[in-house]
């Protein structure tokens, strides 16, 4: 939202000088052209509020086509990202997940719904320490040292629906966006 007052801001000033400008060059030229050639001055006062529209519509197309031009391929650049990220989470070998800032768990890959055995709506929004076996104060003090933006390391047991015992070995990474802290992918 700042972002858009800063360029309406811009956008503005820009216009008031190059109104400011045209103003005073425009009178300026208009006074020569009165001491010379009244007929010449007449027809010059008439038409330069139309020139003006005419350049200042030429000018602002320009600067709004440019920055709707960088707003779109920002938006693009956005959506690759997304879709590379959606790609790297789908498609990775290991289990990944997102835990937010309480520890619930938010999204989980194929993978990790394998390992699990569970469908994805029996887990969501339910703590991560609920699936552990053991470990759970090592995994709490991992989760916190995350949370304080360092990556950490444990290993847990876990039972899956076919009440196996599965190992895993998890990897904690903190999800930083715009430097504010969003949660961990384990």
């Amino acid at each position: 939202m700042n972002q858009a007052r800063k360029i309406a801001a811009k956008v503005t000033v820009f216009y008031v000088v190059i109104g400011g400008f045209w103003i005073f060059c425009t009178d300026y030229f208009s006074m020569l052209l009165s001491k010379s050639n009244l007929q010449l001055y007449a027809l010059f006062q008439q038409y330069k509020g139309w020139l003006f529209i005419f350049i200042t519509g030429v000018i602002l197309y320009a600067a709004i086509f440019s920055l709707t031009f960088r707003l779109l391929s920002s938006r693009n650049e956005f959506r690759v990202k997304d879709e590379q990220y959606r790609s790297l989470f789908n498609h990775n070998p290991d289990a990944v997940a997102e835990l937010d800032l309480k520890g619930n768990l938010i999204a989980l890959n194929p993978t990790g719904v394998n390992i699990l055995g569970l469908e994805p709506f029996d887990f969501y929004g339910k703590s991560a320490l609920l699936m552990l076996q053991d470990e759970k104060e090592n995994a709490k003090k991992s989760f916190y040292r995350t949370l304080s933006g360092l990556s950490s390391m444990f290993e847990t047991t876990i039972i899956n629906h076919k009440a196996e015992n599965r190992l895993l070995r998890c990897k904690l990474l903190p999800s930083v966006i715009n430097g504010e802290m969003k949660g961990v992918y384990v």
